[in-house]
């Protein structure tokens, strides 16, 4: 599971986040909704030879707001900071994403999607 592999996974409950925890992986809640403050990041990452990754698994469909995280992951591209996100999933705003990710994409911010294995 590639869950495992991950320093923290962000979860959107409590709930889920103590499920993980029990199934031995490091978990933290990430409520959406957050507001970040104006001077956000108020510290800035050190230059290392990899990138900060993102990982989102889920149906793509307009429930989830799948635009909303493409839309973040922009503005975190706009920052400096050198990162990557990875979209596992399929649906029904699969083509929408990818479209609005590439119009937005830049070298130092790539989106990668994955299908899940069947």
């Amino acid at each position: 599971m590639i869950c495992r592999r991950a320093d923290t996974v962000l979860a959107l409950s409590e709930w889920h986040a103590a499920s993980l925890r029990r199934s031995g992986i490091p978990a933290r809640v990430w409520p959406s909704g957050i507001t970040l403050p104006a001077n956000w990041p108020a510290r800035r990452r050190t230059k290392s030879a990899a990138p900060v990754r993102f990982l989102y698994v889920g149906r793509v469909v307009p429930e989830k707001n799948v635009l909303l995280l493409l839309r973040a992951f922009s503005l975190l591209v706009a920052t400096g900071i050198e990162v990557e996100l990875v979209i596992a999933g399929t649906g029904r705003a699969l083509d929408e994403a990818k479209t609005f990710a590439r119009q937005r994409e830049s070298p130092r911010g790539p989106v990668s999607w994955r299908s899940p294995a069947r």
